[in-house]
């Protein structure tokens, strides 16, 4: 007999900028006076990258939804008289609130440390000094401070691992975490505080980290104090494919590790394992394992859409996103489509387009067969899974934290703009949302558990 938990959601209605100055448009602390400088076409100034006394700023290319991907550079610039005083990074542009975007803290109007911010934490950091208006010198803070993290990972790791992968991510969470901040001037000094992990998505197999603690002097250009701290080198569980599931007369389990993507078709689930990187067919009848597949990335969402599954994998040192699809007789295809901002979530399927949503952006996009934008939909909140069911969104909506606050709600594709009603509380921590043409289904992964349930009339 197939075991469904029935859940009793009880109905409860809830209710539910970065200002960036452009040329020919009001200055900071202008009272609303017009720019007397002209910047480059195809840029604008950063308000939070504006030195102290408004005299220098970072420049960052326009970002549009269908341009091209190949921006210009971010430039430091004085900003009246306009002048170039610095191209920064390596050449390669970041628009503002991109994925990877450059920072700027300034330490009085002629010091600033600038750092790549990328998905997980820093990417590079530097320290400019100026005189004159000029560079005077260039202080390359983080391409010192990961000297230290590359030997200990060489030596540590690697040699003990040589097949692991030989790239690893700085982390700023485990730093805010701890009340740290990652960087911090105090006087002619930098306090530099980084933590590195090689697997900070949850990827099983061996697991390294190490942190620094260290202080940049920039009279002396150099680390003056350093306190490197290598941490302990861990094998996250081996797989145990036999017990992966478990039926029980309350529920189904996805049980040791916990199920993210979830997909219903034709009478089967699709569950992604994303510790172990796997795929499996379900039979939820009988909850036996009809089909596994190795996943070419952690699979975080997936979809069935008539006679193959889409999935959003994560892929690389950043998990960065992908559409893969995988066909049931012969395992996935070669098919590769890099999500918007290689970024994305859980997907649903309307018939003809997939719908992937973006957690923090809250919002749902229509894709169209390359994965290019052709509609956002605001849900308002945090997003956590979707799916379609007689035409209509059903969404699990609300806050990760701190108390994983979530609820279903629904909304009508075919309005311009989309009421988002919410129709019941979820009372445990949701991820994923399928509907087989009867039921709902949604991972309980806290708990290890897979639930059907249905919505009171």
């Amino acid at each position: 007999m197939r075991a469904v938990r029935a859940l009793l959601f009880s109905l409860a209605a809830f209710l539910s900028s970065v200002i960036a100055i452009r040329a020919e448009k009001p200055s900071p602390g202008s009272g609303g006076t017009q720019l007397s400088f002209k910047i480059p076409k195809g840029y604008e100034v950063g308000q939070e990258s504006v030195s102290p006394d408004g005299r220098f700023a970072i420049l960052y290319p326009l970002r549009e939804e269908d341009a091209p991907q190949d921006y210009p550079p971010n430039l430091l610039v004085r900003l009246e008289p306009y002048a170039v005083v610095a191209t920064l990074g390596e050449g390669e542009g970041h628009p503002q609130s991109a994925r990877r975007e450059l920072l700027a803290r300034w330490n009085g109007n002629s010091v600033v440390a600038i750092w790549l911010a990328a998905k997980w934490g820093s990417a590079d950091l530097w320290i400019y000094e100026l005189e004159n208006d000029k560079v005077k010198r260039v202080h390359p803070v983080f391409q010192e401070a990961r000297k230290y993290f590359d030997r200990d990972f060489r030596q540590r790791f690697l040699k003990k691992y040589p097949k692991e992968s030989d790239n690893f991510t700085f982390v700023s969470e485990e730093n805010e975490e701890g009340g740290a901040q990652e960087i911090e001037f105090k006087g002619r000094t930098l306090s530099l505080n980084l933590f590195a992990d090689n697997k900070p998505n949850l990827a099983g197999g061996p697991h390294w980290t190490a942190a620094l603690r260290a202080v940049w002097d920039l009279d002396q250009a150099k680390f003056t104090k350093v306190d490197f701290r290598p941490g302990k080198i861990e094998v996250r569980g081996a797989p145990c494919w036999e017990s992966e599931f478990r039926y029980d007369d309350r529920t189904t389990a996805s049980k040791r590790r916990k199920a993210q993507a979830l997909a219903a078709g034709r009478g089967v689930l699709w569950i992604g394992s994303r510790d172990f990187r796997r795929i499996y067919q379900i039979d939820p009848a009988t909850w036996s394992v009809l089909q596994e597949t190795e996943a070419p990335g952690i699979p975080w969402a997936a979809v069935w859409t008539g006679d193959i599954v889409r999935f959003t994998l994560g892929e690389g040192p950043d998990d960065d996103r992908y559409l893969r699809s995988l066909d049931p007789a012969r395992g996935f295809r070669e098919d590769r489509i890099a999500c918007p901002d290689l970024t994305g979530s859980y997907l649903s399927f309307d018939g003809s387009h997939l719908y992937l949503s973006q957690w923090y952006k809250r919002r749902i996009l229509k894709l169209d067969a390359a994965g290019n934008i052709l509609r956002a939909i605001d849900v308002g909140a945090e997003i956590c899974g979707h799916t379609f069911a007689d035409g209509m969104i059903y969404v699990l909506r609300g806050v990760e934290t701190p108390d994983e606050d979530w609820r279903i709600a629904r909304l009508d594709p075919r309005q311009e703009t989309p009421e988002v009603m919410d129709l019941a509380v979820v009372p445990f921590a949701c991820r994923s949302l399928a509907f087989d043409g009867a039921n709902f289904w949604t991972n309980h992964r806290a708990a290890n558990e897979i639930i059907s349930f249905a919505l009171p009339a």
